[in-house]
């Protein structure tokens, strides 16, 4: 998602954070030095920014890795400006139950063997179990709505798999 926003949006700051200084050395080396970038050491249940010091918030894949996803909804909340965009990415299972039957025939079994093959078919599996156990959209919207993150515009794409929540932080400025 950073690389996303730093090539479509070059007028644009964006801060990078994760807890995991092998994850930020990874997009050190993939992202490279460039101007408007900013990678964070940090917690997402416990953001080490000023409140509303941003304009938007995204969390792409990573919120269901969280511990708590009400605490990560209201520190994006409370970091972004009033009326500012606050987004989740994320996997999900598909609602069709049409799809539902192929998704975990792919997603279970053939991804792991595909992607992960002999070497990282166990994190492969932990991410099929991960998404399994997360939780549905229309679950997460009102959640984001309980944080004060109203208005969810919700995108299904793959057939549901991937869904994208963006909602705005409750105020006059939008």
């Amino acid at each position: 998602m950073t690389e996303l926003m730093l090539s479509s949006r070059p007028d644009v700051h964006v801060t990078g954070l994760d807890f995991s200084p092998a994850m930020l050395a990874q997009a050190k080396k993939r992202l490279g030095a460039r101007p408007g970038l900013e990678l964070v050491l940090g917690d997402a249940m416990a953001l080490p920014f000023d409140s509303g010091s941003f304009d938007g918030a995204i969390i792409s894949f990573a919120l269901r890795n969280t511990a708590d996803y009400r605490k990560v909804l209201e520190e994006m909340a409370r970091v972004t400006r009033m009326g500012g965009p606050v987004c989740c990415i994320d996997s999900f299972v598909p609602e069709s139950a049409i799809v539902r039957p192929f998704y975990q025939i792919y997603f279970s079994l053939l991804m792991p063997l595909l992607g992960g093959g002999r070497k990282k078919r166990k994190e492969y599996c932990w991410l099929c179990q991960s998404t399994k156990e997360y939780i549905r959209p229309e679950a997460l919207r009102l959640l984001m709505a309980e944080c004060a993150l109203l208005d969810a515009e919700t995108d299904r794409f793959m057939f549901g798999s991937c869904v994208s929540l963006c909602t705005y932080k409750e105020g006059k400025y939008r």
